[in-house]
């Protein structure tokens, strides 16, 4: 029986390895990573943690979480951490193509997949949106395959389904949106696994609880994010110009005397705005992927939630990338400068609907 199961995994990791190296390719002939501002940042947080450097005094290295600042370290033995951050995106991005195609596979067969990877990297705003060097792009490759072990854990599989909840903490230590994933598809497991669900659940407390741990020490009482300060900074909006009120609370790493203001936050003033984040979402989600595309798209997914043999994966697929969406509904989790960076992993899982 073990060799019978050792075979056939050999056998779906080397069926997913095409979709990578295409991956690859496709990337590399692109051209260079596109930098934002928070790439840089990505690169100081690893700097500041890697030596005593003047510039580091100021920096706030708890506002962004660790997880792609520490991958750059083996890099940075022979390549500047600027550089490094655009090659671990790059990586991030090919590799990340290999457990989905691998999830695919498992589920609806090898035509399937191939039809879902040429069309993802056949899109050409996909792969464009692949290039952005920072960690929403380096956050796929765990949370994809924390998705992709998922679909296949039993409820006996101890080691596995402890690597799946280390892989949904490490996600959740890049970006902390993808905390709503992470719990979702852990409820999924739920529903499917029952009492298995525990070495997934453990795998994943496992690093959130040291997270978490030293934010609410910081901050003196018990948070989940690192911006528990930002209501403070929105709520003043309403009285004083933004310029000036960023120059009070900062931006990104840089961290004034005011966030460290024993105050609790206006919380009113960090409540969804529902008919602004719509519009928002509406404006930017068509700009990359046409309307036709997501008609087929979430019409196959509204398709595979109908049938039984694949609800699980298909509410799976939209855990993946809901909280994203989620997200457009409160002003400070929408990226002004790049907004379509919001919607990676929905765009993703659409195109693959839509190659389904």
């Amino acid at each position: 029986m073990t060799t019978k199961i050792s075979e056939k995994e050999s056998t779906l990791t080397e069926s997913s390895v095409g979709p990578v190296c295409l991956g690859l390719l496709l990337l590399f002939c692109i051209g260079s990573p596109l930098y934002i501002p928070d790439s840089y940042e990505q690169a100081l947080g690893w700097l500041c943690r890697s030596g005593d450097h003047p510039f580091c005094s100021d920096l706030d290295l708890l506002f962004r979480p660790p997880a792609m600042s520490f991958a750059l370290a083996p890099f940075t033995l022979f390549m500047p951490a600027f550089i490094a951050v655009g090659i671990v995106a790059w990586l991030s991005a090919s590799w990340s193509i290999q457990p989905l195609a691998r999830g695919i596979r498992n589920v609806l067969g090898r035509d399937y997949m191939w039809a879902a990877t040429f069309t993802l990297l056949g899109s050409w705003a996909t792969l464009r949106l692949l290039m952005l060097a920072d960690a929403r792009i380096f956050v796929l490759l765990p949370l994809f395959w924390s998705w992709a072990i998922s679909l296949s854990l039993k409820d006996s599989d101890r080691r596995m389904g402890i690597l799946c909840g280390c892989l949904m903490g490490v996600a959740t230590l890049t970006r902390p949106e993808v905390l709503l994933s992470s719990l979702f598809l852990i409820g999924a497991l739920a529903w499917r696994i029952r009492w298995g669900v525990r070495w997934t659940t453990l795998g994943f407390l496992a690093p959130m609880g040291l997270w978490i741990g030293l934010l609410s020490q910081k901050a003196g009482r018990l948070v989940l994010g690192p911006r528990y300060w930002e209501g403070n900074l929105l709520a003043i909006w309403e009285w004083i110009p933004r310029r000036e009120a960023l120059r009070l609370y900062g931006m990104g790493l840089y961290s004034p005397e005011a966030r460290t203001l024993a105050t609790d936050p206006l919380t009113q003033s960090i409540q969804p705005d529902v008919l602004s984040g719509m519009g928002w979402f509406l404006s930017n989600a068509g700009t990359m992927v046409p309307p036709w595309v997501w008609i087929i798209g979430l019409g196959t997914i509204a398709y595979g939630i109908r049938q039984k043999k694949y609800r699980l994966h298909s509410v799976a697929a939209l855990g993946l990338s809901a909280p994203y969406f989620a997200a457009s509904f409160l002003p400070q989790a929408r990226a002004p400068i790049f907004p379509q960076a919001n919607f990676i992993p929905l765009y993703i899982v659409i195109l693959i609907a839509f190659g389904v």
